[in-house]
């Protein structure tokens, strides 16, 4: 596996002394913007994009594509459209669902090892205060049993949201990353601002009181869903069955729990459309994949 990351590395070197301007590289990994779909796809046929997804490693790199390319609307053959938005979406789902399993890790460490859950130092309640106003957790306690309780519904709500679910209802709300929203303004989600002047009005219900939101990249676009799917009521139930899945399984697979997501869209047979794009696209296997933890991109 070390030899094969190693020659992904040595590959990337041609493509970036020609689009130098295109990549930007961070500790986090290598963020690519303004590419064609012509470029993207040489881009990952250098770094053996494919190669390293395969079912032998299901290793993903760590190259976060921030826009869609220009011309990806436009696309005429579907089939490689679809896939090429499934190489887009993935890493950033996996990277997303990377930083909220470290915020998990924090609430686990305070977990375990403690006689007395109400015994919280300063520094760990003001965490778990912050914590807790980030995903929307709140309590009428006043005293020692507020941080408990913090913690309590905190570890019910931080954790991964399933790869395939993010990549299915991405693909489902932009059509494959064609819409509107997609295209100007990073949305993979149909998010909205209501009764805003801030962002995009839909052409099909200009008369509504919404704008579509706009986000400066794709990745935050993902952030955002991911913590509504972790803080929104209209998703409590699947954050209750994600927490029975984790008793069965260390995995948590997208398809079992699509069900619970049909409260929060006027879509019709949401949860067939979910389950027919994770069955067809095989996406199953997403649910188990990681981001490379060894490939390193250097300048």
């Amino acid at each position: 596996m070390k030899k094969f990351l190693l020659i992904c590395f040595l590959c990337l070197f041609p493509f970036m002394l020609k689009a130098e301007q295109k990549i930007n590289f961070q500790n986090e990994g290598v963020f690519l913007s303004d590419f064609s779909v012509q470029e993207l796809e040489e881009f990952f046929k250098d770094i053996l994009y494919d190669e390293a997804v395969s079912s032998e490693f299901n290793v993903y790199p760590r190259v976060y594509v921030q826009q869609f390319p220009a011309d990806f609307a436009t696309y005429s053959d579907l089939s490689a459209r679809n896939r090429l938005f499934i190489k887009i979406v993935t890493p950033l789902a996996l990277k997303i669902n990377e930083e909220i399993l470290a915020e998990r890790e924090l609430l686990e460490a305070l977990r375990e090892g403690r006689e007395n859950l109400n015994d919280f130092d300063e520094t760990e309640c003001a965490m778990l205060e912050d914590m807790a106003q980030k995903y929307d957790v709140t309590t009428h306690f006043k005293d020692t049993r507020r941080c408990m309780r913090f913690l309590t519904e905190l570890l019910e709500r931080v954790d991964a949201v399933p790869p395939s679910i993010l990549v299915a209802a991405a693909a489902i709300d932009t059509d494959w990353g064609t819409s509107r929203a997609a295209m100007e303004g990073n949305n993979l989600f149909m998010a909205r601002n209501w009764y805003s002047d801030e962002g995009l009005v839909s052409k099909d219900e200009p008369q509504e009181p919404y704008r579509f939101k706009m986000y400066s990249s794709l990745e935050k676009s993902v952030r955002e869903y991911a913590l509504k799917v972790n803080s929104n009521i209209n998703y409590r139930q699947f954050r209750k069955a994600r927490k029975d899945a984790h008793r069965r399984s260390n995995y948590i697979y997208g398809r079992n729990l699509d069900w619970a997501f049909v409260l929060d869209t006027n879509l019709k047979n949401y949860a067939g459309l979910l389950n027919y794009v994770m069955t067809f696209y095989q996406l199953e296997y997403l649910d188990e994949a990681e981001l490379d933890p060894k490939y390193e991109f250097k300048n």
